[in-house]
């Protein structure tokens, strides 16, 4: 059941990720952060980057139902490995998209749910042909109220893949698209509104959307010259455009290049995107030994951004429509290489990952002031990991690791600033020493962690036009603390899998951009110290499942002023899940799920930004500027699986 949510909820039990989304029901924009960082983790889909390139973001959205069309997923805390040409930084995660399967196979998946929630999924595939050839694919089509006031989403996706089988060799092209056409949330809700209505949405104006689409073409190819050497290559395209419409209130004429001066009105916008992202992708690998492993590879990436804006409607004032009032194009190249390598001797393994990644980024064009944007910079990063292992005994393990990790400024850092204030990069130094066990009823797995920073973009509480967050660079911080992962096998038909991370996450000095008040020793924004999840499913028989799924994130602040009245209470919730599965004459697969998020209707808040003036009195009355994304309660889906 969890596949009827998005990537970011499926790997929701990460302990390190804290997941969230603006409409309120596990539809639409979400939000996921890793360890509380401004960007959370990097993304590749077949060892090919997903993220947005300027924003460093990764928008599931445009990836409805994709978990359906996944083989395996890996998320980890820290750097990712050098063959990852993303720039991860905060976190790695690394999906693999559809296996073989042999027989010709199809699927129809239908959901419904709370807040007139319909799902529908269509999913095949040929088999494999004379032993060379298959073809799958997969349909999926989203409709949701969701639990804030106009926060209704149109989400669709398809996703196909095409596969040649070699003696030696394999070609696989994949091609997938998303679609989304949904009401904006980016405003939250005031706090002072709150109580009276939870779901209220601030954007009054009907037309106030967001329309967005990606397409992703992939062709992958590897080779194996022997049993111990062999080299694999991909070449991607992918294609995004769209835009938001909103009626942005009461704003200067002479902003947006209309001929008028001083006269202020009510107009009606669009901000678009269209982005083109190409590369190629090669890797050699190599065995000489039996306990020796060795890699060597490298990436080339390019990316052509276009932004513009155009007026639609403006007060009275005679508009051609649409009038162009801003337009930025900016250009990315990034290339890396890397090597690694595995050697194993005795109980020992050692591990080496090197890699160089250079940055050219370029944009120009005037902003809404008409005012001359153009820049360019250029970040050469070396970044590298070490670790060793010892098995200490069949079942036993320790390892005590070392990397270090650079990453650029996002695209918001850069236009808000002139070349003397211009952004530093990122730089950290991770340390790691861990423990894992696997026994016949127990796994478990222990890191502490310690992550220390050199100029770390933190959120100021803030977010800008179109939802993300503004953040500033602060010269020394920290993260420390253990991270835990167990499977208990308490009984045949009942299974405990839990997860948690306890952490410090400190800046040492703060210089508050606005007030200019210096903090000293100040909690990171968005970082609780205790985040944890817990799973306890039981089988009553054979077919069916029962499991209870509870997610805990500690107590956050907004900012970095480690101010109580600019936090975020703790919240703790709980989800049921039901699940029945089976098989009935020609029909391969029969299932049928139930799941209950939030299943005691807790109140509960996420993603809160603070207004540009924080709190203030006016006429002797307090004024509360906070905002919240606030969370459905009680809120269901039932799925109805069927295969043949």
């Amino acid at each position: 059941m969890k596949k009827n949510l998005l990537i970011a909820f499926v790997v929701a039990m990460i302990p390190f990720l804290a997941v969230a989304q603006s409409s309120g029901n596990g539809k639409g924009n979400e939000h996921a952060t890793a360890t509380g960082l401004v960007v959370p983790y990097a993304i590749t889909i077949n060892g090919i980057p997903f993220n947005e390139h300027e924003s460093q973001h990764s928008y599931f959205i445009t990836m409805p139902d994709f978990a359906y069309s996944v083989d395996n997923n890996q998320l980890q805390r820290g750097p990712g490995y050098a063959d990852n040409g993303a720039g991860s930084f905060g976190a790695f995660m690394n999906v693999q998209s559809t296996p073989r399967r042999d027989s010709v196979y199809l699927e129809l998946n239908n959901t419904y749910g709370s807040l007139s929630t319909w799902r529908t999924i269509l999913k095949g595939g040929s088999g494999l042909v004379n032993n060379k050839f298959s073809l799958d694919g997969r349909l999926s089509y989203i409709n949701s109220d969701g639990f804030m006031n106009r926060s209704n989403c149109d989400i669709r996706s398809y996703f196909i893949t095409g596969a040649y089988y070699g003696t030696k060799s394999l070609l696989r092209v994949n091609a997938f698209l998303g679609q989304e056409y949904t009401n904006e949330l980016w405003a939250t809700v005031p706090q002072n509104e709150m109580i009276a209505n939870r779901n209220n949405n601030p954007y009054s104006y009907e037309g106030q959307t967001d329309n967005y689409e990606q397409t992703h073409l992939q062709a992958l190819y590897a080779y194996h010259f022997s049993p111990k050497t062999s080299v694999s290559g991909a070449a991607h395209y992918s294609r995004a455009h769209g835009f938001f419409e909103e009626n942005p209130g009461n704003q200067y004429f002479s902003n947006y290049s209309l001929p008028v001066n001083n006269i202020t009105g009510g107009l009606v916008r669009r901000r678009h995107l269209d982005t083109d992202f190409y590369g190629l992708t090669y890797a050699l690998n190599h065995v000489p030994q039996k306990n020796l492993k060795l890699v060597w590879g490298g990436n080339y990436y390019k990316y052509n951004g276009t932004h513009f804006g155009d007026v639609l409607w403006a007060q009275n004032l005679q508009v051609n429509n649409p009038s162009r009032y801003a337009f930025d194009q900016a250009d990315k190249d990034v290339y890396h290489t890397f090597g690694g390598a595995n050697y194993q001797i005795g109980k020992f393994a050692f591990l080496a990952d090197l890699q160089y990644r250079r940055v050219e980024y370029t944009f120009s064009g005037f902003n809404g002031s008409l005012g001359d944007i153009g820049q360019g910079s250029q970040f050469n990063f070396f970044n590298s990991k070490l670790g060793i292992s010892y098995q200490l005994n069949e079942k036993d393990k320790v390892y005590v690791s070392y990397s270090i990790a650079n990453n650029e400024p996002r695209r918001e850092q850069f236009i808000n600033s002139t070349p003397t204030t211009r952004p530093q990069r990122q730089h950290w130094n991770n340390i790691g020493i861990g423990y894992n066990t696997k026994r016949e009823k127990l796994t478990l797995g222990v890191d502490i962690f310690g992550l220390f920073y050199k100029d770390q973009l933190v959120a100021l509480g803030r977010r800008n036009a179109v939802g993300e967050f503004l953040d500033v660079n602060v010269p020394d911080s920290y993260r420390v603390g253990v991270e835990l992962e167990g499977k208990v096998q308490i009984h045949p038909r009942l299974t405990w899998t839990t997860t948690g991370v306890l952490s410090q996450n400190r800046i040492k000095i703060f210089t508050d951009p606005d007030s200019k008040v210096v903090y000293t020793n100040t909690a990171i924004s968005s970082s609780p110290n205790l985040v944890a999840a817990s799973q306890i499913a039981f089988s009553p028989c054979k077919k069916t499942e029962v499991a209870l799924i509870n997610k805990y994130i500690g107590k956050q602040y907004r900012d970095n002023t480690s101010n109580d009245n600019n936090s975020i209470d703790a919240f703790f919730v709980h989800d049921l899940r039901l699940r029945y599965t089976s098989s009935f004459k020609r029909l391969k697969n029969i299932g049928a799920s139930l799941l209950v998020n939030n299943i005691f209707g807790a109140t509960y808040d996420i993603n809160t930004i603070n207004a540009a003036n924080y709190n203030y009195v006016d006429k002797g009355f307090l004024i509360n500027k906070d905002y919240y994304f606030p969370q459905a309660q009680q809120n269901f889906l039932v799925a109805l699986n069927v295969g043949f």
